[in-house]
This record gives structure tokens, C-alpha cells and sequence, in this order.
């Protein structure tokens, strides 16, 4: 039994209260023990004050046998029970209006404290949103088995109230985020089906049906189920419910499916859509992700026509783009993408000063593949423009230092090790075994984006 499932009184003055009732009712012990399915020194014990814990459940049940209500058996005034209600429900409130705002780290003790509350007062109503709350603290603070057993415990509560079924409804969504992160993408689609087949008034009233649309459809793109992706991408689109933000999110996705369905011309019709819905200044997470598809699939065509027109004025503003610090990788994960854009035609100036600049962000920048990217394809030019050696071998060994942990033993920096090793220890370079190991490597490295990785993150 869950403990925000007990009722923690003093249990003296709970079984005498029990008793008290009972003989007012003119029942014996025996005859509401048989009625509970209990051995009469059970139910002795318990009006002897002898049981320290209830749960809610067995004390519901003795409620209905003496055909009372369970506030009968608690100590507390009913104006009291009240005033401990409403504090508490506005201290939820306010834990949430942190947690949403970025604050998670100021709630976790005010959440301890509120869950004291809900137990000694048995505010069980409020139990299903206390846990959604802790579910959300331990998901912003990246303990995920703790958040899952939380709002597992939401799905699991008999709280009972207008708003907590959509609560529950969120509880499904989360756990469908978090065993989507968790890469279990069958399980994360039975939630989302869950959320389908969830109240449909809980659902009506959050609006949540378009979300719950695009998340099966992100699911199913993932399975490379691209039949059931488009059906729920395009109930997605319209729905009559669908604000102007899903319907900017649903259209970029709707290119996404659609370029990997190989139908570039749907594609590029969806793709001049979503650019004409976003701002690149108002809107900087959804810009950055449409720039990545555009760059992304004109690279992977090696094409002279650029399959989904990409303005020059569009790319080159992406440079010129403040952006925070969230965003910043997929920044430079753009400028990348448009370096090798540049270098597949022939261009090679312009993406030298390309990647100087995604160099001023390196300090801010975590994640070390991409600094080592900026490098190696620094280095990529110096070949391609016949640079010295000296270039070539500075760069390489730049993109390996981003690879200075000992445990660290990926395909991107054995392929940098055997090209620098082609310039300055070229016999051990044309090891059969080395060389084999490169040219079946080698392309993986400049394969850096996927369809998986160009996928938005999911809504909830």
C-alpha cells in the first residue's frame, strides 16, 4: 500500500470514535466485524487504538458499515478540514507556477510539507495533483524513475474532483514522454493510446485531443510507421480545436513525414507553409528545427537544385541570431549542416567564416561532438582547398581534443586518429585493418543528423 494512501490520526481517538458510533448504532462488535469479513478481536484491536496506520480504503469500508460518512471518525472540525483544504490546494497552486516558470528547485521542500499535510489530515482529493507535482519536480531534476513512480501513483489515486481527471490525463502524457525518452517507443504508444481512450470530458476540457494527435504521430514517424503518422499528423491539422501554435508544429512535421515517405514535392509544398507561420526572432526553437530539416535533406540529395528552396537571406539570418542558451546547439547543428551544404557545391570560402563564428560560441557550447565537428570539417576544406598540411593536422587534432576522455572510444575519433595518422605516420596508415575499419566508418561521421534526431519533442 502506497503511504499517500494512509490515514495518519491519532489511533486512541479514531477507535473510540469507532466505538462511540458503534454503540450509538445498538451494534455488538461481532455483528459489524462479520459485516467487514473481520475476526472480532480485529476489530477490538482497532477500537482499542491499537492500528497506528489506516488505509483510506479499509476505513471507507468501516464507514459503510455503520452507515456513516468518514469524516465521522476524524478529529477535525469541519471548518477546519476546510481551511487545512484550501492552504494546501493554494500551495499546490504555487508549486506548480515555479516548477512551470524554471523555479523546480525552490518547491521540493514546500512539496514535503504539503504531503504531511494531505496525510494528517487524510486531504485525499488532493493527493492525485500533489503527486503530478512531484512527478514534475523529479522529471526537471532528471530523476526519471523517480517521476515515473509518481505519476504512476497519479493514475493509481482515488482522489475524486473536477480537475483530476485531466490531471490523470497529464500523468498519461507524462509517462509516455518519459518512456519516449527512455527510447521504449512501444510502450510510450500504448500511453498515448491510454490518453486516447481516457474521459472524454477530461479530454474535451484540456484540449488535450491535438496533443495526443501529434505525439502518436511523432511515435509512429519513430516505428517508421509512415502510413499511421500521416493519419494522426493530419487529425492533428484539423482538428477544429487546434490552436495556430499546433498547426505550425503539425505542418512541420507533416515535411518531415513526407520527405521520408519520398514525396519531395508534398514536401516542399508543407515546408513553404511552416516558414511562412514562424518568425525567426519571436519563434527561435521552431525556426532553428525547420532550417535543420531544410539543410538537413538538401545535404542528403547532393542535388544542384535545392529540393525545398532555402532562401540565402533565411540561412545567412541564422548566424546573426541571438538565441539562448537551450538553443544554442541546435544553432550550430544548423551552421554545420549548411558548411556541408556549401562544401557538396563546391563552395568553400564562405564556410570557413561559417565556422569561425560557430567557434565564438564554443565556450557556451556543452556538447563537445559538435565543437569536434566545427574541426573536423574545418579540416575537411583545408583538403579540399589544397591548404598545408600543418592546417589539415591542426584541425584534426582540434576535433580529437573534444574526445580527451579516456572512456571514450567512438567512431568519430578513431576516424580523426587514422587521418591524422595518414599525415604524419603514413605507413601505419595503410594497415590493411585500419584502412578497411576508415572506409567503412568514415561516412557515418559526416552522417551527423538523422530522421530520429530531426523529430520534435513531444507536447504534453
Amino acid at each position: 500500500m502506497a503511504q499517500h494512501d494512509l490515514v495518519m490520526i491519532d489511533p486512541g481517538k479514531l477507535g473510540s470514535k469507532i466505538r462511540e458510533i458503534r454503540k450509538q448504532k445498538q451494534l455488538t462488535l461481532v455483528e459489524v466485524a462479520e459485516r467487514l469479513g473481520y475476526a472480532s478481536g480485529k476489530l477490538s484491536n482497532i477500537e482499542k487504538g491499537k492500528r497506528v496506520k489506516f488505509p483510506i480504503d479499509e476505513l471507507k469500508e468501516i464507514a459503510r458499515a455503520l452507515n456513516v460518512s468518514v469524516d465521522s471518525f476524524l478529529e477535525f472540525e469541519p471548518n477546519q478540514l476546510a481551511e487545512q483544504y484550501e492552504m494546501a490546494r493554494k500551495k499546490l497552486i504555487t508549486a506548480e507556477f515555479k516548477i512551470n516558470t524554471g523555479l523546480y528547485r525552490e518547491v521540493k521542500n514546500s512539496l514535503d510539507d504539503i504531503e504531511k499535510q494531505v496525510i494528517e489530515f487524510s486531504l485525499i482529493h488532493l493527493d492525485a495533483y500533489l503527486q503530478f507535482l512531484l512527478g514534475q519536480y523529479y522529471f526537471k531534476a532528471q530523476e526519471v524513475d523517480k517521476a515515473f513512480q509518481h505519476f504512476s501513483k497519479v493514475i493509481r489515486s482515488s482522489s475524486k474532483g473536477e480537475n483530476v481527471p485531466s490531471v490523470k490525463l497529464r500523468a498519461y502524457q507524462a509517462l509516455l514522454k518519459i518512456e519516449f525518452e527512455r527510447n521504449h517507443i512501444e510502450d510510450a504508444l500504448e500511453f498515448a493510446h491510454n490518453c486516447l481512450h481516457f474521459e472524454k470530458e477530461a479530454i474535451e476540457e484540456t484540449g488535450d485531443t491535438v496533443y495526443i494527435f501529434y505525439n502518436i504521430a511523432i511515435l509512429y514517424t519513430y516505428t517508421n510507421q509512415l502510413d499511421l503518422a500521416r493519419y494522426y499528423i493530419d487529425r492533428c491539422r484539423n482538428n477544429i480545436n487546434a490552436s495556430d501554435e499546433m498547426i505550425k508544429l503539425a505542418t512541420g512535421m507533416s515535411v518531415v513525414i513526407h520527405l521520408l515517405n519520398k514525396e519531395p514535392g508534398k514536401a516542399k509544398e508543407d515546408y513553404l507553409k511552416s516558414m511562412q507561420l514562424v518568425h525567426s526572432s519571436s519563434d527561435q526553437e521552431h525556426y532553428l528545427w525547420l532550417l535543420a530539416i531544410g539543410l538537413h535533406f538538401d545535404h542528403i540529395q547532393h542535388s544542384n537544385e535545392r529540393v525545398l528552396v532555402l532562401k540565402f537571406s533565411e540561412i545567412k539570418s541564422l548566424l546573426e541570431l541571438e538565441v539562448p542558451e537551450s538553443l544554442l546547439s541546435k544553432k550550430i547543428e544548423c551552421a554545420h549542416l549548411w558548411v556541408r551544404n556549401e562544401i557538396a557545391h563546391h563552395q568553400y570560402l564562405k564556410p570557413l567564416e561559417i565556422l569561425d563564428n560557430c567557434k565564438i560560441y564554443h565556450k557556451e557550447l556543452r556538447d563537445y561532438k559538435l565543437k569536434a565537428s566545427t574541426f573536423k570539417l574545418e579540416a575537411n576544406i583545408h583538403k579540399l582547398i589544397g591548404n598545408s598540411k600543418e592546417s589539415v593536422v591542426s584541425a584534426l587534432k582540434n576535433a580529437v581534443y573534444y574526445y580527451n576522455d579516456p572512456a571514450e572510444k567512438s567512431i568519430q575519433k578513431s576516424i580523426l586518429l587514422y587521418e591524422i595518422a595518414e599525415y604524419e605516420e603514413p605507413e601505419l596508415a595503410q594497415n590493411e585493418l585500419l584502412k578497411s575499419f576508415y572506409e567503412h566508418s568514415k561516412n557515418e561521421y559526416y552522417q551527423t543528423l538523422t530522421y530520429r534526431e530531426l523529430l520534435p519533442r513531444l507536447r504534453y
